[in-house]
């Protein structure tokens, strides 16, 4: 009785650990959506800019918009693989990246 309730145990927390880990997926997913949209409006900001300053700091925010959202994609290829999806070509496909203006 003793090993059956320590297998319960056992399979228990291994269910809340994969919970979790589908958890994380979600909200890092959620985020990463948030991030290429805010990169998409601050690339479509600078694609309508003719002001050399105002572009200038513009370029500023598109660069740091890119950098986040590559660290969220890289936090979620993380956790797709801990999770065991290892083909990243499926992220890139459903979130690619929006380019800057003119390329």
């Amino acid at each position: 009785m003793r090993f059956e309730a320590h297998e319960r145990a056992h399979s228990r927390t291994e269910r809340e650990i994969a919970e979790e880990k589908a958890s994380a997926l979600v909200r890092i997913s959620r985020r990463l959506e948030l991030e290429v949209a805010a990169l998409a409006d601050a690339f479509d900001a600078l694609a309508g800019e003719t002001d050399s300053e105002r572009r200038r700091a513009l370029v500023r925010v598109a660069r740091e918009r890119r950098a986040t959202a590559e660290r969220w994609r890289w936090y979620l290829m993380v956790q797709r693989e801990a999770l065991g999806l290892r083909d990243p070509r499926t992220a890139d496909e459903l979130l690619p990246l929006p380019s800057p203006p003119g390329r």
